[in-house]
């Protein structure tokens, strides 16, 4: 009986209310009357929401200037707020814990009507842009009229570039969004929020188009209210400055970058005492504070000493004899850090604004002390060995967007395997399509059922008992997995495409890069290009593609002969790509960005590696010799900001962390394998890593063990080729991977947890030749050259979707014998479990 509320016309003087809707409105409106007499008890959360299903906005609002005093105004606020979250104009964050509310003030409420009313209107014009801002716990969508604030004629060249790539005055966001609130004289100021973690103030909101839907991503900025007031009146704010007419000074320096106020002056850190001090301190221990350390000092000249010296002023403040020193601790364990001295810059050791610093008392050698420049003990002390000083551990790991859904994913997961389960010789019952055709189909689509059954059939009173996998009582099989295949024609039938990256937060869009030296944003539903770039020359193949997550319409990437660029996607204006060049590395195979969208690492043919800071747009150190070969893969962890892989060809996987120095020697953990590494990837918890090596060598290792540095090693069948590169990629929860070597187009599934069961196959071979068949042009091009076969056919990449479980990605290629520019290379799009 729910209606739907998108086509539902406004309620007319002469309609009623659904019988449906009428017990509901008279219940409350006899609330309302009993509130009088002080006997009301609110109708629960859960009530309205289901009546904002229910009823349309046209309907309340027509009822509620008929009958005023029907609905209490505590109720109306959840309808409307209910209504707001309905249309997506409020979202509930994922990564709350990370950003406690409760630490920048309360602050004024949101008048959810008004809310409601002028995001709806905004929606309806052309005229507007929005952007999410984080307010208590809630990320609420602010309309703004950009043509209000549009005065080109008096603004600068750099100015003007940021306004028309969406940058707004803060003032213009304050403004909009004052309009949304409960009177309140209360100030407030903004600050930016990365992965869930406050960060410095700012000057500029980035707004997206309506059209957009990349306006839908979490909040980068957060609302921040005085917590209270000093004796003389002014308002106290939590974070530093802790008054609002105190400012820091601002970096003037920007660049065309994802980052628009680059690194500005001194450091924005957390500091908390450690569990187990807080216990023995008692209630003398203030458990967490923020500081902001060199606040008069620029960012890349802070120092070891300044924040040791920062923190020794505060000690007092949080329960700890103010005597004390303060040294670095190592992250494996709670000692001094050898390898560094007060002189390290801390950019050297990759700082970001909104770290949590853990401290503790720790007993350390008085030889230390002397090496920070520190006195040693006095004379009477002189027999003592030890000195009782405070030891600061950095905690930068952020929590994963995709843990609160873990068990919804895994119960998608479940469904569509057990949807595959139910074809039996070669016949399908009840299976669903991985997705319905658009309405201009450009892409080849194909479905395919296993002869034999696909994966063994799960008994229907097993469905909910136990784990899902276990329940498969799955055998090794190499047969060929029920699943739907799309050949992307836009990705280069006809030429080459080198190396793809699904986006993290669109589910249809992807990163292209092509051997021609050009990157493509192709829309992967309708198979179409929407933006595309020449970035270098005809040779200069594009190689290394990342997305920078934290800023969804920026990426970088690089080239075979050392070109490093970023990449600006701007989806309402589809055609041409903006890009700024940052400084080459040669030879370059491989590029990641870390979590955080600051920091970048590239590898290459050489036996070095470059750090790039995306904050300032420059590269501010180069590692060498942590390899004994060429270094083909690096990559960043998915949580950790500071955490990387590197495989290289010298046979050995290495684990590094750029929070200490980085020696060659002393890597975080060393893995040995039995062939040379082609590619390295992160389990989505972090909580493992996959190596990649030739031909069937395939070994998974678990970071939270030390025992196990000899890893596991999946049982592949050999192809005894030394040129069969293998890839290999963790699905999106986790449970499986998928793996392919360069020799062979088939994409073998298995099981992620020990014994690595083989699940089945995915199949490729001869996709592209039947789409020379079906295009003109390349069936008139293929009688000119030798006909393809099937088996020249191979899987040079592979990838899996960020947001789908079961879906994954491939980059197909045939090579010519004869002449190795006639090769030509696809992307496919795969989900197993489902046929049509």
């Amino acid at each position: 009986q729910h209606q739907d509320r998108r086509e539902t016309p406004p309620l007319m003087a002469d309609e009623t209310m659904p019988e449906h809707l009428t017990t509901c409105v008279v219940r409350s409106g006899m609330e309302a009357s009993d509130n009088e007499s002080g006997t009301l008890c609110r109708l629960p959360s859960e009530v309205w929401a289901h009546v904002a299903h229910c009823v349309s906005s046209n309907h309340f609002a027509c009822l509620k200037q008929s009958r005023k005093s029907m609905f209490l105004k505590s109720d109306e606020k959840l309808l409307w707020y209910h209504f707001c979250e309905q249309e997506g104009f409020v979202q509930s964050p994922e990564l709350l814990d990370e950003c406690p509310h409760h630490l920048f003030g309360t602050g004024p409420e949101v008048r959810w009507s008004h809310c409601f009313w002028r995001n709806a209107l905004a929606r309806s014009s052309r005229d507007y842009e929005f952007a999410f801002v984080r307010i208590r716990d809630k990320d609420v969508c602010v309309p703004l009229r950009a043509a209000e604030y549009r005065t080109l004629s008096s603004m600068s060249k750099t100015e003007a570039w940021l306004f028309e790539h969406g940058c707004r005055n803060i003032d213009a966001l304050g403004a909009a969004l004052s309009c949304m609130l409960e009177p309140c004289a209360m100030p407030m100021r903004f600050r930016e929020l990365i992965l869930g973690r406050p960060g410095m103030l700012v000057r500029y909101a980035c707004f997206h188009s309506q059209h957009s839907r990349l306006s839908a991503a979490s909040a980068t900025l957060m609302v921040e209210c005085p917590v209270g007031q000093s004796g003389s009146g002014l308002n106290f704010f939590k974070m530093p400055p802790h008054s609002l007419g105190a400012s820091c000074p601002a970096s003037s320096s920007m660049y065309f970058g994802p980052h628009l106020h680059g690194r500005d002056f001194g450091c924005l850190l957390e500091v908390s005492v450690h569990n187990r001090e807080a216990e023995c301190m008692g209630s003398s221990a203030q458990m967490s504070r923020w500081i902001h350390i060199g606040d008069t000092k620029p960012t890349s000249q802070l120092t070891v000493r300044d924040l040791c010296s920062s923190l020794k002023e505060r000690l007092g403040a949080l329960g700890f004899d103010c005597s004390r020193e303060v040294l670095p601790s190592s992250q494996r364990a709670w000692m001094v850090e050898e390898h560094l001295t007060p002189d390290t810059k801390l950019l050297d050791l990759c700082w970001l604004h909104g770290e949590r610093l853990r401290i503790r008392e720790a007993n350390v050698p008085h030889w230390l002390c002397r090496k920070f420049g520190w006195e040693s003990p006095k004379q009477g002390q002189e027999g003592e060995r030890l000195q009782k000083v405070v030891l600061y551990q950095r905690e930068t790991a952020r929590r994963s967007k995709s843990e609160s859904g873990t068990k919804l994913h895994a119960t998608l997961a479940k469904l569509s395997l057990l949807q595959a389960n139910q074809i039996s010789s070669g016949r399908v019952v009840g299976v669903d399509s991985m997705s319905t055709d658009p309405p201009v189909v450009l892409c080849q689509r194909e479905t395919l059922a296993s002869e034999q059954g696909g994966i063994q059939a799960v008994r229907a009173e097993a469905h909910d008992n136990g784990d899902w996998m276990q329940l498969l009582n799955i055998t090794d099989n190499y047969q060929l997995l029920p699943h739907e295949r799309r050949l992307l024609l836009a990705s280069g039938c006809g030429k080459c495409v080198r190396q793809f990256e699904f986006h993290p937060s669109r589910p249809s869009i992807l990163l292209a890069g092509h051997m021609e030296g050009a990157i493509s944003i192709i829309d992967h539903e309708i198979d179409r290009t929407t933006h595309a770039l020449k970035l270098d020359g005809e040779c200069n193949r594009i190689i290394g593609l990342s997305w920078v997550h934290t800023h969804p319409n920026w990426a970088m990437c690089g080239s075979h002969e050392g070109s490093v660029c970023l990449v600006n996607y701007q989806e309402e204006s589809p055609g041409t790509l903006e890009h700024v060049h940052l400084e080459p590395f040669r030879k370059l195979t491989s590029l990641s960005v870390n979590c955080t969208g600051e920091f970048c690492i590239t590898s290459g043919f050489c036996f070095d590696l470059g750090l790039y800071d995306l904050l300032t747009g420059k590269r501010v150190n180069t590692f060498q010799g942590v390899h004994r070969h060429f270094i083909n893969n690096c990559r960043f962890a998915h949580r950790s900001p500071h955490v990387f892989a590197t495989a290289s060809f010298d046979f050995s996987c290495k684990l590094w962390d750029l929070r200490e120095p980085l020696v060659a020697s002393k890597p975080v953990r060393y893995w040995e394998t039995a062939t040379p590494n082609v590619m390295s990837c992160f389990s989505p918890d972090d909580r493992h890593i996959l190596c990649s090596g030739v031909d069937n060598a395939l070994q998974q290792f678990n970071l939270a063990s030390h025992a196990s540095s000899n890893g596991s090693s999946f049982c592949l069948p050999a192809a005894n080729n030394t040129n069969n590169y293998r890839r290999s990629a963790y699905f999106m929860n986790g449970n499986l991977i998928a793996t392919a070597g360069t020799e062979d187009s088939k994409v073998s599934i298995c099981l992620a947890s020990q014994p690595y069961r083989h699940l089945g196959q995915v199949d490729f071979s001869g996709m592209l030749r039947k789409s020379r068949k079906n295009d003109p042009a390349a069936a008139l091009l293929q009688e000119q050259q030798p006909k393809l076969s099937s088996s020249d056919e191979h899987v040079q990449s592979l990838r899996s979707h960020p947001m789908d479980p079961m879906c994954f990605g491939a980059i197909l290629s045939a090579w010519d014998a004869d002449d190795a520019d006639e090769s030509e290379s696809s992307i496919v799009i795969s989900r197993i479990g489902q046929v049509a």
